[in-house]
């Protein structure tokens, strides 16, 4: 099997030995032998995906000990799954470490590690969007109870709202206050509709 460094942790030190350090090291593996794609098979309950691809790639971990400028490291670990592509394999990795703490080996992975954060942040401004304008059961969405508290407003500004309450105001001032309302209202709504799509379109562009 070829081995290929993706990213490494920084150093961290040992509770147990004052004059050990370790850290991580994060792989792809390809070019497995028949032997290796067995072991791999065999040893995991999800390792049958091997024979899935022609060219599989394995995600690797390994720690690695450091003392006085000397590194032993370990053998490596499998992930659990194999990948038909370095894409699909270099996101699998689930340590937090991977992805927040390490060190890039391979610039893919620090652009990588660049995609995946612009992606939960675009997912994040997305479900903050949607959130504002669908309402929950039994309650009115953020946009609505807002765009009512301001047609209350402008009603009280005209000093109608009593009239209105009564049903009794000028019916063409109350046509003229909710023409305004709904016309903010639209504008604001379609606003957001278009940066939700902008946002969906940036996620495409992100090619994960």
């Amino acid at each position: 099997m070829d081995v290929k460094l993706i990213a490494k942790t920084h150093p961290k030190q040992s509770y147990s030995d004052i004059d050990l350090q370790f850290f991580t090291e994060y792989s792809l593996g390809y070019n497995l032998t028949q032997d290796e794609k067995e072991t791999f098979a065999n040893g995991y309950s999800m390792g049958n995906v091997i024979w899935q691809y022609s060219n599989p790639i394995v995600t690797l971990r390994r720690r690695v000990d450091l003392r006085d400028g000397q590194e032993t490291p370990w053998d490596w670990d499998y992930f659990y799954e194999a990948y038909e592509t370095d894409l699909d394999a270099m996101k699998s990795f689930g340590d937090s470490a991977y992805w927040d703490y390490s060190i890039s080996v391979d610039p893919r992975h620090s652009e990588l590690v660049e995609k995946m954060d612009n992606l939960s942040k675009y997912q994040m401004e997305i479900y903050q969007f949607e959130g504002y304008l669908i309402s929950e059961k039994f309650s009115r969405s953020d946009i609505e109870i807002e765009f009512s508290e301001l047609y209350e407003k402008k009603l009280k500004d005209a000093r109608i709202f009593s009239a209105a309450q009564r049903g009794d105001a000028p019916q063409d001032k109350i046509d003229e206050i909710r023409a305004e309302v709904k016309r903010l209202y639209d504008a604001k709504k379609l606003k957001i509709e278009t940066e939700i799509e902008n946002l969906k379109e940036l996620i495409v562009k992100l090619d994960l």
